[in-house]
């Protein structure tokens, strides 16, 4: 895993200082891992997140915001934990607030190709349990466990149980203007390369249901429902996806090839509601960022 600046630095250009270098997992680990960042141990910065690789066991590890100064160390290690138990497929990444009733951002994972595309949904409570206090179900499930190990507060499957052909995953403030917490964003890498789209809670469900709620009725655990979905290039090399904020909230980048798999495209959608009382959001396409003919699939990520 290799950080770098965002900002320029001692006359040198953005992303151009290196602030860590460091191996994760074993050296016979060669098949790739997946990384994602947010704030997670209750510091003021964000902490590095990776995902195993195919070939090596289900895990994922959330290294500590505090970085060493030398390279090739790893930061400490503030929480490891295995999302898919028994799975060597590799785990993707993407984290986000995505659930109201945590208050807190989550970790978002799914398996890779050849295990059922399962998302699971985890969160950090930070709070260490009151020695010899009663958890009612409600607090017991987030604030009742170990402040360095995640509940798994959601878990869906965007393609039914059959589907094993991996996915790309991202989060974001998609119609942000309908509010609620950030969408998770779920595409096919196979198949026909079908975008996904769950929210837990917006205006279109009246809500977020957190809203409508005493406060004295706050156990976690989102249920997170379709929203939208839409096939953007329906052909056989499946769909890559990723958000890019805006001032109103986010829009949705895809990338993939055409049907007949001779361009790769990168194309810009917006989601909209089509009318006040619709409870799903179309999918409109705002402009082709770009095209390459007879290039691979553009690997997306990030915010």
């Amino acid at each position: 895993v290799v950080a770098y600046s965002g900002k320029g630095r001692d006359g040198r250009a953005v992303f151009a200082t290196e602030l860590a270098r460091f191996p994760v997992f074993t050296s016979e680990a060669r098949a790739g891992i997946s990384v994602a960042a947010t704030q997670i141990d209750g510091s003021t910065s964000d902490n590095i997140i990776v995902g195993s690789g195919p070939g090596a066991k289900s895990e994922v590890r959330v290294y500590s915001a505090s970085l060493p100064t030398s390279v090739g160390t790893a930061p400490a290690l503030f929480s490891t934990f295995v999302p898919y138990a028994g799975d060597t497929s590799g785990v993707s990444l993407a984290t986000g607030f995505v659930d109201f009733s945590t208050g807190r951002n989550s970790i978002v994972t799914a398996p890779g190709a050849g295990s059922p595309a399962e998302v699971k949904v985890f969160a950090f409570s930070l709070l260490k349990p009151i020695p010899g206090a009663a958890h009612g179900a409600a607090h017991g499930r987030m604030h009742g466990g170990e402040p360095s190990q995640p509940e798994n507060t959601a878990a869906f499957s965007p393609f039914g149980p059959e589907y094993r052909g991996g996915v790309s995953l991202t989060t974001g403030w998609l119609a942000g203007a309908l509010g609620g917490a950030k969408r998770i964003v779920v595409s096919q890498l196979a198949d026909k390369g079908t975008v996904k789209v769950f929210s837990s809670g917006s205006a279109l469900d009246g809500g977020p249901s957190m809203y409508l709620h005493s406060p004295a009725q706050h156990g976690q655990g989102a249920v997170f429902r379709e929203i939208a979905s839409f096939a953007p290039f329906g052909g056989p090399a499946g769909t890559r996806v990723a958000t890019t904020s805006t001032t109103r909230g986010s829009e949705l980048l895809v990338s993939g090839a055409s049907a007949q798999g001779t361009d790769t495209k990168l194309l810009k959608y917006d989601l909209v509601r089509p009318n006040a009382k619709a409870t799903r959001l179309e999918a409109v396409l705002l402009r082709e960022v770009v095209s390459m003919g007879g290039a691979p699939a553009l690997v997306l990520g990030g915010n």
